[in-house]
């Protein structure tokens, strides 16, 4: 079953706790990026879990999961896929076992954000890793790469993208401040407690139904009206365009 987060608003009185939060990056290639993202995030009281979903060269930061154990939860054979030259399936086969990985923190309500960052690398494997995991836990992506087309990349999930403006390469005073106010933006986001949008609610002592519409252009005013009357009828209605088809609901 998936972990869902609380329901109950945050109050300013209530205590801090602090959330864990997923940082997935290349740790052969980004490593010293990585780490300072972490830095950050355990400055500002969260806790870090690190994983590498690097493939080859060597490690310039620990992991907290290691790029085997990545592979090992895919099910799959990385050394073949390197041995027949083929990246693509070993990039594959990262990305299963990374889903996995961060299935399994979810479920086990160790989960409370997750953030991955670098170029092309992190748009395409960190959002393919957001990808399995339900709308309303917190995703951020820094990348480079983030201001063309990328539909294919967010689909139907609460994927937020930051452009990084300048190529996560090394740390100097541009990445430092944009890698700072990532981790202020991931920070932000777990602290918030908004509830489950998708919970059903109490009405005159009997849950109501949830009712999903979607809508496109021309159509809204029709879903507007049915919507309406649905409402009248005392039930929750929720309306959105294409992603709504794939809410986890």
């Amino acid at each position: 079953m998936r972990h869902r987060r609380n329901l109950a608003p945050v109050s300013s009185a209530e205590p801090f706790r602090a959330r864990r939060i997923l940082v997935i990056g290349t740790l052969d290639t980004k490593g010293g990026e990585v780490g300072f993202l972490k830095e950050q995030i355990e400055r500002r009281g969260h806790r870090t879990v690190v994983m590498d979903i690097g493939i080859l060269g060597q490690l310039a930061l620990p992991a907290d999961i290691s790029r085997q154990e990545v592979v090992r939860a895919s099910g799959m054979s990385l050394q073949e896929a390197l041995d027949a030259g083929d990246r693509q399936r070993a990039v594959n086969i990262v990305i299963e076992g990374a889903r996995r990985k961060a299935e399994e923190l979810n479920a086990a309500g160790k989960l409370d954000g997750i953030i991955a960052l670098g170029g092309g690398t992190a748009l395409f494997m960190g959002t393919a890793v957001m990808q399995a995991l339900p709308i309303g836990v917190p995703k951020l992506v820094l990348s480079s790469m983030v201001s063309g087309d990328v539909n294919r990349f967010v689909g139907g999930k609460d994927i937020t993208l930051m452009q990084s403006v300048a190529d996560i390469v090394g740390l100097n005073p541009v990445t430092r401040d944009i890698l700072a106010r990532a981790a202020g933006a991931i920070c932000g986001m777990v602290e918030v407690e908004v509830g489950d949008a998708l919970a059903p609610v109490e009405t005159s002592g009997r849950t109501s139904l949830l009712i999903a519409v979607t809508a496109f252009g021309i159509t809204t005013p029709c879903s507007r009206y049915a919507a309406q009357e649905l409402e009248e009828k005392g039930m929750k209605v929720r309306e959105g365009g294409d992603a709504l088809t794939s809410w986890d609901i």
